[in-house]
């Protein structure tokens, strides 16, 4: 555009011409620079337009034109259109003092004339010019055209009337194509963005749109990405899905047992972060089903063991630790060179007195390959046949498992009618492996009915004092009658 401003001199010749500047209702001016031609016309809009009627006299509006050299009427909308605009820079101090169009700002009347679009003419005055003859002239030094009319007093407009620029949107490249953290600001070097902000998150897209048949261009960039794990603070049975929550994984998938590691790629310029995930193990016990002749050395499937290495003779108890949330599994092996203790030999009278004493004779043997600490020797006496025992005979070995034996011989009746009653207790101190002990029990037992018959029990470490080989071999029992 070119720098219009008012003339000072113009102005003045302007005056001093008055009386010799060729009136008319319509005028034209070409401007050989930009190849257009603007015509000026009045048209009579109010009062009585015959002029017959002077209480009423005609009213005129005064319109302006700009058409190309082919005569084509050019609007500010075509592409090869003009741009007028007013740099009369009239004095006001409302928008209503100002021409149709043109608002009142710091004083001065700034503005482009209102453009009717239908009819393509500005509105220079709107039916408040008090005569029809009018002038146009054009400085060719500055590209200023000077519209002369008359209200009462001669009035000079001056307007800028140039050519459209063709603008050609173009993107900034200091943003298109570039990767960011946040949205970029410098979206165009030419033309219009749209949007004229972008959203916060990205990637983004705008275009810059040209003007006056100028031609668009579309933009875009892309947001900075930073890979980023999602954390797993326990142990996962199975490898994990989810892996990234910003960024693409690599491996996509996992597999096989942990622990698992991979990366999660970052984009766009975004930096990439190794990622790993632990699994969870639950701690199991290596099993031994027999004793063994030396601490077990092997102690867990899965997990740590706790202590790491055994020692000593046995048993032996340990504990395989889980990790990354899994549980613990509690463990033990038993020596195989632990007693075994064994009734050999139960023996008392066959009948008795109610209340009479008499001698128990049982001797017991340790057939196990370790020494046996100390241990008591307990008898009872019952009335009637638990089935569980299986037949009577002079004596019998009750083969079953000794916990669940122990509650049959209890002080107060048990679940049937029949009950156990304890007789007496004797304490063994040791007794080595190989090795039996005889022992001759004071026995007498009281509240027996004449003609009917019982039973009298031994048990062998009734508290479990003893850890043995086997425990189904502690208890024996033999029939007796009362006379």
């Amino acid at each position: 555009m070119k720098k219009l401003y008012l003339s000072l001199g113009i102005l003045m010749l302007a005056a001093l011409c008055f009386n010799s500047i060729a009136w008319a209702s319509e005028a034209s001016v070409f401007d050989d620079a930009e190849k257009i031609i603007t015509r000026a016309y009045s048209v009579c809009t109010g009062g009585d337009c015959t002029g017959n009627t002077p209480a009423n006299p005609p009213t005129y509006s005064i319109y302006l034109e700009v058409r190309d050299t082919s005569g084509n009427l050019l609007t500010p909308q075509d592409p090869q259109g003009v741009s007028v605009t007013d740099i009369t820079k009239s004095p006001c101090t409302t928008s209503a003092n100002c021409d149709s169009g043109l608002t009142c700002n710091s004083g001065v009347c700034t503005g482009t004339p209102t453009f009717n679009a239908t009819n393509k003419f500005y509105t220079i005055h709107n039916n408040n010019a008090s005569l029809p003859d009018l002038s146009i002239t054009l400085d060719p030094s500055t590209g200023t055209t000077y519209l002369f009319c008359t209200n009462g007093g001669l009035m000079v407009m001056e307007y800028s009337i140039v050519n459209n620029t063709i603008v050609n949107g173009a993107c900034d490249n200091r943003s298109n194509g570039q990767n960011f953290i946040s949205a970029p600001t410098n979206l165009c070097t030419s033309g219009t963005p749209s949007p004229s902000t972008l959203s916060a998150s990205g990637p983004w897209s705008w275009s810059c749109n040209g003007a006056n048949g100028g031609s668009n261009a579309t933009c875009s960039a892309n947001q900075t990405i930073d890979g980023s794990c999602v954390a797993y603070s326990t142990g996962l049975s199975s490898p994990p899905t989810n892996l990234c929550t910003t960024g693409t994984p690599s491996p996509s998938t996992l597999s096989g047992p942990g622990p698992w590691s991979w990366s999660c790629n970052g984009a766009f310029g975004g930096s990439t972060v190794g990622c790993s995930a632990n699994q969870l193990i639950n701690g199991a016990c290596v099993t031994y089903t027999t004793g063994l002749p030396n601490p077990p050395t092997s102690l867990c499937t899965t997990g740590t063991p706790l202590p790491s290495t055994l020692s000593g003779s046995g048993p032996w108890n340990w504990t395989c630790n889980g990790s990354n949330g899994g549980t613990n599994a509690s463990c033990s092996a038993m020596s195989s060179a632990l007693p075994d203790l064994m009734i050999t030999s139960f023996q008392g009278p066959g009948a008795i007195k109610d209340g009479q004493p008499f001698n128990t004779y049982i001797t017991i043997k340790n057939q196990g390959v370790g020494a046996a600490g100390t241990f008591s020797v307990k008898l009872y006496w019952n009335a009637g046949w638990r089935t569980l025992y299986g037949a009577v005979n002079t004596y019998t070995y009750v083969t079953t498992n000794f916990t669940t034996w122990m509650p049959i011989f209890s002080y107060a009746p048990n679940t049937t009618t029949q009950h156990d009653t304890f007789i007496t207790t004797v304490t063994v101190n040791s007794l080595a492996a190989g090795q039996s002990v005889s022992l001759v029990i004071p026995t007498t037992i009281s509240g027996i009915a004449t003609h009917s018959s019982y039973y009298e029990w031994g048990v062998i470490d009734e508290g479990g004092a003893v850890t043995e080989t086997d425990k189904t071999n502690n208890v024996v029992y033999q029939g007796f009658s009362c006379l």
